[in-house]
């Protein structure tokens, strides 16, 4: 799914002309993706997703990447009563667990005898689940990631990755800060959803 529309871009922009159009809606297309596989969130919705959770510290409510969910198609932990972590029990929805579908949560129930948490250790849970839109959810992209899109955009349409140009007789660098993957005032964005 593209988070912005080709008129959002021409809007921010003041762009009237349809000049170039085909090079800004593969741009858009392009970056859209780029943005989303690297802060690991899908805005579509309507897919089937896997997540094997990890918790690290006590805790009961657990949150899923990519939400709105839509359903829970299957969950299970492993079990507590054994050392072997190949053995996952199937959990059911309202006994084990509730989800909160508008932001992903799945809170723990109270197990008989024992507390209201999940097992520490890595890989602990796995979840198929539905992700949102076709439970009558908005997948909406928030501001800042439009913000975001707009910039990356413009980034690589007017080409500022390049390593050097000249601008007015006056030749400039353009480089990444070691370990950036993009620039920063974009990073800064982006890394809060990651």
């Amino acid at each position: 799914m593209d988070l912005i529309t080709l008129q959002e871009y021409k809007d921010y922009h003041g762009l009237k002309k349809p000049d170039e159009d085909s090079k800004l809606t593969m741009l858009i297309s392009s970056v859209s993706a780029l943005i989303q596989t690297y802060i690991g969130r899908d805005y579509e919705g309507g897919k089937t997703v896997t997540e094997v959770l990890t918790v690290d510290y006590d805790t009961d409510t657990l949150y899923l990447q990519n939400y709105p969910v839509d359903s829970i198609l299957e969950i299970s932990e492993t079990s507590r009563y054994t050392v072997d972590s190949t053995v996952h029990v199937p959990l059911s929805y309202g006994a084990d667990y509730i989800l909160a579908q508008a932001d992903g949560a799945l809170i723990r129930q109270r197990v008989p005898g024992g507390l209201a948490s999940w097992p520490m250790s890595p890989g602990l849970v796995t979840v198929t689940y539905l992700t949102g839109s076709a439970g009558g959810f908005e997948t909406t992209v928030p501001a800042d990631l439009k913000l975001a899109t707009i910039e990356l955009v413009t980034y690589y349409s007017k080409e500022e990755y390049r390593q050097s140009k000249t601008i007015q007789g006056t030749s400039q660098v353009n480089t990444l800060a070691q370990g950036e993957d993009f620039p920063k005032h974009i990073q800064v964005l982006l890394d809060r959803y990651r």
